[in-house]
């Protein structure tokens, strides 16, 4: 029999984020699980004694792509779901479409951009790769809608490039 304790952790600041009764509560479960400094704050560093898995609800990056799957297996601790290989290449989207052309599945036209390729070079691929418009402009490793840029035609480019190369160096 296994009990589940909900966190709410934020990767962007590796703080809890929570209610003060939240944070009391989670606290109170945390006791009996791990060992919590003197000042029983949950911004203090935690040494984990027990957790027989982690079952990630989360998403996008350090959920997604493979980190947080490596760090629990660093741990030692179980991990539900994806593990780090599946998660990383996932969230690569320039990574699993070379894997799903290898292994022919059959989806829609692509190419990755270099980081040198201006709007010009991209606007000849995708004529001669792609064949029209638009075209969707994206990050390689971001969420499944950030940086992203529907292209109706060739002169929208150059902005969607600068969008998705905020996000990533690699895009496609």
């Amino acid at each position: 029999v296994h009990k589940a304790y909900k966190s709410f952790l934020d990767l962007d600041t590796t703080k809890i984020k929570a209610t003060n009764e939240q944070k009391n509560n989670l606290l109170g479960l945390l006791e009996k699980k791990v060992r919590i400094s003197k000042s029983r704050s949950l911004d203090d560093v935690i040494e984990i004694k027990t957790i027989s898995a982690v079952f990630p609800i989360i998403h996008g990056s350090y959920g997604e792509d493979g980190k947080m799957q490596g760090f629990f297996a660093v741990l030692g601790i179980p991990i539900i779901g994806c593990q780090v290989l599946a998660s990383a290449i996932s969230m690569d989207k320039i990574s699993l479409n070379f894997i799903t052309d290898a292994i022919g599945i059959d989806r829609a036209k692509w190419f990755p951009v270099s980081t040198n390729e201006n709007a010009t070079d991209v606007a000849l691929r995708v004529d001669s790769i792609i064949g029209s418009y638009p075209v969707f402009i994206k990050p390689s490793n971001a969420g499944s809608s950030v940086g992203i840029s529907k292209v109706k035609n060739a002169k929208e480019l150059e902005v969607a490039l600068i969008e998705a190369r905020k996000h990533d160096s690699r895009i496609l």
